[in-house]
């Protein structure tokens, strides 16, 4: 979002968890709300709806699928665009399951390292396990917090037909380390 309002766009940013909300809302000058991807309810729309950081890799079923897309088309302004990244199903890379992986980043005053384990591939639904370590460390002390989640890789031709059948148009699916999905909103 940071980078967003540098470049002068007003922003409204959304996720589910109280924390990372707090983490935001010393850093960013746009609208933070605490709601469900699968169920937003902004009254209001925007010229573009950016969902990365994998955050669509937590929805399991076609109805999360299909009540997610349907929202995104829903706050977008017509001729408003919806990009969002994903893992491939289709490429997805396994050897680095089981091995803790870790990461920091600075910002200003705080320090987050996330550390990442993946186990437990499942080929019939694309599905893996994800632990995950994260030291939150800023002026106010350290907090870590622990999660683990069942993540979804998505095929390109399942993505294409949700994204049809949501209303979008213009799919692009351009493949790179991630999957990273452009759809627009046309009018008429």
């Amino acid at each position: 979002m940071r980078i967003l309002e540098e470049n002068g766009y007003t922003v409204t940013g959304l996720d589910m968890s109280g924390d990372m909300l707090a983490i935001a809302r010393s850093r960013v000058k746009g609208d933070l709300v605490q709601q469900d991807m699968r169920r937003i309810k902004l009254g209001k729309t925007f010229d573009a709806v950016i969902c990365l950081g994998a955050g669509f890799t937590y929805m399991q079923r076609d109805d999360d699928v299909e009540n997610v897309l349907n929202s995104f088309h829903r706050h977008l302004n017509d001729d408003g665009v919806l990009l969002f990244d994903n893992f491939d199903a289709e490429r997805f890379n396994h050897d680095r399951f089981g091995r803790w992986e870790e990461e920091t980043q600075r910002f200003d005053d705080l320090t987050i390292t996330r550390r990442t384990r993946s186990s437990d591939w499942d080929s019939s639904s694309d599905t893996w396990t994800v632990d995950w370590v994260w030291r939150i460390e800023d002026d106010d002390g350290v907090k870590i917090v622990h999660d683990s989640q069942r993540l979804k890789a998505f095929r390109h031709t399942y993505l294409r037909e949700k994204l049809v059948e949501a209303g979008f148009s213009g799919v692009e699916l351009l493949r790179g380390r991630r999957l990273l999905v452009k759809a627009e909103k046309r009018v008429g």
